[in-house]
């Protein structure tokens, strides 16, 4: 079996080319559709990836002979060139000889050697009896190099049908227990097996949310899969760090719908204590998650000021249209009256909404959540409500200073003032994630 022959690329020494080869060979070949042709081609991967290693090394130690040796002459190095030539192009073949230089300086590979002592010492031909068909040598050959291979494929379609009857069963899908029969398998830590069930399970969560979005009529309010269940499953089968390799092999849209349900949430179990440890897992109290990213980009002025401003607006249509009837009822105020003396305390309505909301879990008011902004600590975490309340005091300080302040802010490039006097940050965290997920797609 010639590997760059399968994976349709010539020999090279760089792992990420193979990678990219084989996540593109693997958008034709399904594992729960293909599963022979699916398995040869892993094989031809795997041995793809450990001639390319073995290449490398040898090209690394010639080059370190060469060095060495520099002094002694050119003999040498030609004699070093010619070995690794000879390697290069067994390798191509799908095969390793080793190629060991003679002492008169001609390399000559092992194996011709042996054949021919053989060929001498056995001048006799093999009797009808020792004579071994080529159909029973191929199936010699297969049982001694993969005995368990059909074990692994019946196994592997069991799990996937079981998954699909999960997904099924709407009212027990997100209870992660009912889940625990990935863990049971017997291949889940074989490599190859887990990477296989891992992108099926991975495509076929993807399709059924993404079918769950847009779908219409009777599919229009199915559920999801739940991001504790996409969590659970990341840990068994490490989804992000290979999302670069699923984002080649699946489509994007597929792909954003899982990894952006996984940003937020994070559950404490790791499904794989028991199988690693051979002790019980036990569920564990989940704690709450922060989402952390290697780049954060502050939220700019002029999307913060509308923000500001639609959360006036909407607090004045919540509490200042029923201050202002309150008023004209009670008062007997005209309407503009009502409606100017309510106008201090609506301002005074939304810092106590601003303190309550930039607090909880949202991280943001109804504006800057609608502009994809959330207010964090200098941890870019969640502040708390001691926090919450200074930055809210520090707001309606800064506000006393009217247009001086405005001015201020406008040239201070994301931290304005009551940013800095509290110490928080207000993050545009929409485009935060969305360059996350781009350097992913990328890596």
């Amino acid at each position: 079996m010639n590997p760059w022959a399968i994976l349709e690329i010539n020999p090279v020494t760089d792992a990420r080319a193979i990678k990219r080869a084989y996540a593109k060979k693997l958008k034709q070949t399904r594992p729960d559709e293909k599963p022979e042709e699916f398995q040869a081609l892993h094989a031809a991967y795997k041995q793809a990836l450990k001639l390319a290693e073995q290449l490398q090394e040898e090209a690394t130690g010639l080059t370190e002979a060469s060095l060495g040796a520099s002094s002694t002459g050119l003999a040498e190095n030609t004699n070093h060139e010619r070995v690794n030539s000879e390697r290069v192009a067994v390798l191509g073949g799908a095969q390793e000889v080793e190629v060991r230089p003679s002492a008169d300086g001609i390399s000559t590979p092992p194996v011709a050697e042996e054949l021919s002592v053989k060929q001498e010492s056995d001048s006799e031909p093999l009797e009808q009896s020792e004579r071994v068909s080529p159909d029973k040598q191929s199936s010699e050959s297969q049982e001694t190099r993969d005995p368990d291979r059909d074990l692994r494929i019946e196994e592997f379609r069991r799990v996937l049908k079981q998954v699909d009857e999960m997904l099924n069963n709407h009212l027990e899908m997100s209870l992660e227990k009912n889940w625990d029969f990935l863990t049971k398998s017997p291949y889940m830590l074989d490599e190859e097996y887990n990477w296989n069930l891992g992108l099926s399970v991975f495509e076929r969560f993807a399709q059924f949310n993404q079918s769950a979005v847009e779908g219409r009529g009777s599919t229009r309010f199915r559920p999801q899969v739940t991001p504790n269940i996409l969590q659970y499953c990341d840990q068994l089968f490490n989804w992000r760090g290979n999302a670069s390799y699923l984002y080649q092999a699946l489509d994007e849209k597929l792909c954003n719908s899982i990894f952006n349900s996984l940003e937020i949430h994070e559950s404490s179990i790791d499904p794989l204590q028991g199988l690693r440890g051979g002790g019980k897992v036990e569920a564990q109290s989940e704690g709450e998650f922060e989402e952390h990213y290697e780049r954060y980009f502050f939220g700019d002025f002029v999307p913060r000021s509308v923000a500001l401003f639609l959360d006036l607006v909407m607090t004045y249509m919540v509490v200042g249209s029923l201050a202002t009837a309150a008023m004209m009822k009670l008062f007997d105020f005209p309407e503009a009256v009502a409606a100017a003396k309510v106008m201090p305390f609506c301002f005074g309505a939304y810092l106590v909404f601003a303190w309550l909301f930039e607090c909880s879990k949202l991280q943001a008011t109804p504006g800057k959540y609608i502009m994809g902004y959330r207010v964090t600590s200098q941890k870019f975490e969640r502040i708390g409500y001691l926090r919450g309340l200074w930055r809210t005091v520090s707001f309606a300080f800064t506000s006393a200073f009217g247009l001086i302040a405005w001015i201020i802010n406008f040239f201070l490039v994301g931290k304005l003032l009551h940013d800095r006097l509290s110490r928080t940050y207000v993050i545009n965290m929409r485009k935060t994630h969305e360059e996350h997920l781009r350097r992913l797609r990328k890596a």
